[in-house]
């Protein structure tokens, strides 16, 4: 009996400790959860990669290279859930999927159906749909924007009677998102192009046409103006018909999620979260970032609608300051055309984000199709940029094996 008083007190004392240390721990969580909520769930993210890397799922002809580049995006790039989709260029298909729809256990796992948004590969369709009116002999790549937007001539700054319809094709149209706004993706702002273009009069350029390359938004914007100018339809009805978007579950963007659609991860972005919807016009950027579906669909539709002879978004020649070793250094059709130093693939790729969304195209040479997506986003904005390397050797490799050069 004299043994357990003692017992007790030390038992009690260790209870209280434990229980103050618990405490203090799980007030230290809300305190930071409260006042650096982003702090915590990218310190979370290691764990949760670990657990989306048991989820990879893949088709059963899938390469090994499949597996293992959506393993990297989960790992390095910070995109828990994601779609990866190929077409070899004897139209054999496979894929692979990680993660999950919405909450980690608590929502259905991501398949090769779930929406995603596109972001710029939406550039790629936009880009193949004014090709198809060049080769109809509707427009050509020398047709001026002013002969379609009459209304915005005589303009202040004269150089904007010089643009063609290949200048903005090829980002060449003389509009630097970097010195100049965004005028498309502004921030609560309704812009002006689609709705009205009496305002590109007074728009200055940043350089003249044809004599320097800087990736625009609002480039593709007025592409879809001349698109439904010489159709004499809605930009969005006029590409739902052409390819048929119901067919491969491919939808436009107004701005709220889809119930189909993916939940997008915004810990690595530092100033939008999940009502960044809300501050943008959609529909203004329906030409240049406004569809969304599946990798899978994306792949489809490329190699079977936009790659037929002898015009498609591969047969832009390179300009004198084509520079395909560095990224969007040779600006094509949509495409702009990469291949790596040393290296023998060419490939034409093109880059999407919006925020909480990464996503990359590849065309190669052989007439094979990449496309992967992932709700998020790296710290350095390079998700985009580190995929397209990796699928690039991926694809590099692959080829050796098959015997291709």
């Amino acid at each position: 009996m004299t043994l357990k008083l003692p017992l007790r007190k030390t038992l009690s004392r260790y209870h209280l400790a434990l229980l103050a240390f618990l405490v203090i721990a799980v007030a230290g969580v809300a305190h930071f959860w409260i006042t650096n909520r982003l702090g915590v769930q990218r310190a979370l993210y290691p764990l949760e990669a670990k657990l989306s890397r048991w989820t990879v799922r893949c088709s059963a002809n899938a390469p090994g290279w499949l597996e293992s580049n959506i393993a990297h995006a989960i790992t390095e790039q910070s995109t828990l859930s994601n779609q990866i989709a190929y077409i070899s260029p004897e139209g054999d298909i496979s894929h692979c999927e990680s993660g999950w729809k919405g909450k980690i256990f608590f929502s259905p796992a991501v398949d090769e159906h779930t929406r995603f948004r596109y972001a710029s590969l939406t550039k790629i369709l936009t880009a193949d749909a004014v090709l198809e009116q060049v080769r109809n002999g509707n427009i050509s790549f020398e047709t001026k924007l002013a002969a379609v937007i009459p209304q915005a001539f005589p303009a202040e700054d004269t150089r904007l009677e010089l643009i063609t319809v290949e200048h903005l094709l090829r980002h060449r149209g003389g509009f630097d998102r970097l010195k100049s706004s965004d005028s498309v993706s502004v921030h609560n702002k309704k812009p002006w192009c689609p709705y009205d273009m009496v305002q590109l009069s007074s728009v200055k350029l940043d350089f003249s046409p044809g004599e320097g390359h800087s990736y625009s938004n609002l480039g593709y914007c007025l592409l879809g103006v001349v698109l439904e100018d010489v159709t004499d339809q809605p930009y969005r009805q006029y590409l739902q018909d052409k390819y048929d978007l119901n067919k491969w579950g491919i939808r436009f963007v107004d701005g709220p999620y889809f119930s189909d659609e993916v939940s997008y991860d915004f810990r690595n972005s530092s100033f939008y979260g999940e009502n960044y919807s809300r501050y943008f016009d959609f529909n203004a950027l329906s030409s240049s970032a406004g569809l969304s579906g599946s990798a899978l669909a994306l792949a489809r539709v490329i190699q079977s609608e936009l790659l037929p002879p002898p015009l498609n978004v591969l047969s832009a020649a390179d300009p004198i300051d084509c520079d395909a070793r560095k990224f969007d250094g040779c600006f094509g059709f949509g495409l702009s055309r990469y291949q790596r130093s040393k290296s023998s693939l060419n490939v034409h790729t093109q880059r999407g984000f919006l925020y909480g969304v990464s996503s990359v195209v590849l065309i190669d040479e052989h007439g094979g199709v990449v496309v992967w997506i992932g709700n998020g986003m790296n710290l350095e904005g390079t998700t985009g940029k580190n995929m397209v390397r990796r699928l690039y050797s991926a694809l590099e490799h692959h080829y050796i094996e098959q015997g291709l050069r």
